[in-house]
């Protein structure tokens, strides 16, 4: 089960990556993570399944069921984001869409599909987070960059 706080660890762990990578700084406005060298605001997913395990991005739509709060790149369109990207940490394999047009595609492939659930822990409490597997395959293409982020940037 998803342990939110180390989640958290997890996911500042991919931010330092890109935030090196693509010499971004970290974001003091809680609704996006980064902020680009040329000033694009951005958000961070970062997996740490191996791909080689799935051909599925798990894209978030709800971050939790219960309170029925917007997650993913849909909170990300939202709230004005413009840059969003998934790090599959293990692989060094990281996807880069602008967020409009992932939001875009991605209405296009869930169209009356269901929405996956994965239990999650906060203090103690669980709770229930939505999402959609979607084959690489279907959103790779949509990307403005795909990289294989070089190791010196983990270090």
């Amino acid at each position: 089960m998803p342990d939110f706080k180390k989640d958290l660890l997890r996911g500042d762990k991919g931010e330092s990556v890109i935030k090196k990578r693509y010499l971004c700084k970290k974001s003091k406005d809680l609704r996006y993570d980064l902020i680009s060298a040329k000033g694009k605001t951005w958000e961070v997913k970062t997996d740490y399944y191996d791909m080689k395990k799935t051909p599925n991005f798990f894209i978030e739509k709800i971050s939790n069921e219960e309170k029925n709060t917007l997650g993913g790149p849909w909170r990300a369109h939202k709230d004005g984001v413009e840059i969003f990207s998934y790090l599959y940490f293990k692989n060094r394999k990281h996807y880069i869409w602008e967020v409009d047009t992932l939001v875009e595609q991605l209405e296009k492939l869930v169209e009356g599909k269901e929405m996956t659930s994965v239990k999650n822990e906060y203090n103690g409490q669980l709770y229930y987070t939505l999402g959609y597997k979607i084959p690489r395959k279907l959103l790779e293409w949509s990307c403005f960059r795909v990289d294989v982020i070089d190791e010196r940037f983990y270090k």
